[in-house]
């Protein structure tokens, strides 16, 4: 089939375009949506791959019916993080199957002479917010370079909530890190930065300010290889999509317990169930069970304030699927029971 080129496509795109160029039939599900719309036949029929590849695009990733597996590879590739330890299963799934993502649709903005930098793609909920940055140069970039932002400031809606040379989040708690992305293009650099706080606004427009980019070496984080200084302060800009803005959330009450930790928040959204609470106790760890299920989560800290520490447990267990059952327990390392309901 005749090959069709875009130099703005976007990674998922690029999939469809592969798949076109290597697969003369149109699924057959594709044409049956094609066929169904009103069209002048002799355009369509000239436009039809493109049109496939739209479809595609748009509908790819809620409907799961064509390039399952490396649609999923390519998500878990950008946003997996068990590579760092982390099981974030729920937040990819809801990613890959929900369509839990913004394309940024984002021009390179320059650096300087050598360098450009942009966000590719971004994922926001009540707990989590991940940003995919992407560094291009007209050199070769090595293979184990990392990529860090010293001073990143991060401003939703005029208000500073992410600070990297100060470590101040003001409003909100935040636990931060970042995570390599496999590199595709010699002269191209991805880096994942995650954000997983105590609670986020409705937030309607994101800027990413920043100064500077240091290329490390990815075994060696202390040793600068490259340090870019821009020419004049980057300002990314983003506006959030409604479905980041409009979004649904469950929220427990829970029983009241005389114990070493307080629960401060239990919610369930599209990504995943959130327990935030604080203790003494450091080493307590608390197990969700729900429709005679046990879900062990990944327990981070937030925050130490004095002798309190400040902990969130995210479990791989969203909102739909919480069904009709009123009730949840929350299972202590101390062997306490506690009864959450919606």
């Amino acid at each position: 089939m005749k090959q069709y080129k875009n130099d703005h496509a976007d990674d998922i795109d690029k999939l469809l375009y592969k798949y076109f160029e290597e697969n003369k039939e149109i699924p057959a599900e594709t044409v049956k949506i094609i066929n169904s719309a009103p069209h002048k036949r002799k355009k369509i029929k000239y436009n039809l791959f493109k049109v496939a590849i739209f479809i595609l695009t748009i509908s790819i990733i809620t409907t799961g019916t064509v390039f399952s597996k490396e649609i999923t590879n390519f998500f878990k590739e950008l946003f997996g993080l068990n590579n760092i330890g982390i099981d974030n299963t729920s937040i990819v799934n809801a990613i890959e199957e929900k369509d839990y993502i913004q394309n940024c649709n984002m021009d390179y903005y320059k650096i300087n002479e050598k360098y450009s930098v942009k966000i590719d793609y971004l994922m926001l909920d009540d707990i989590n917010l991940y940003t995919v940055f992407n560094l291009q140069s007209n050199e070769e970039i090595a293979n184990d370079y990392r990529i860090s932002i010293p001073d990143l400031e991060i401003i939703a809606d005029d208000e500073t909530i992410y600070n990297a040379s100060t470590g101040e989040n003001y409003s909100i708690y935040i636990s931060s890190g970042w995570n390599k992305v496999k590199q595709e293009d010699i002269r191209q650099k991805r880096e994942l930065l995650f954000l997983i706080s105590d609670g986020l606004p409705r937030i309607r427009k994101l800027e990413y300010k920043f100064s500077k980019i240091i290329l490390y070496k990815n075994n060696s984080p202390a040793e600068k290889q490259i340090e870019i200084n821009c020419e004049n302060e980057i300002i990314l800009k983003v506006d959030i999509e409604e479905k980041f803005i409009n979004r649904d959330i469950l929220e427990f009450d829970t029983e009241k317990l005389d114990n070493k930790y307080k629960i401060d928040k239990l919610m369930s959204n599209s990504t995943g169930t959130y327990l935030i609470f604080e203790t003494t106790k450091p080493e307590i760890n608390i197990e969700l069970i729900y429709n005679n299920k046990v879900y062990v989560g990944n327990k981070i800290i937030l925050a130490i304030e004095g002798d309190k520490y400040i902990f969130i447990i995210q479990y791989n267990i969203v909102k739909e699927e919480i069904l009709n059952e009123k009730q949840m327990i929350l299972k202590d390392s101390l062997e306490n029971y506690i009864h959450v309901y919606k």
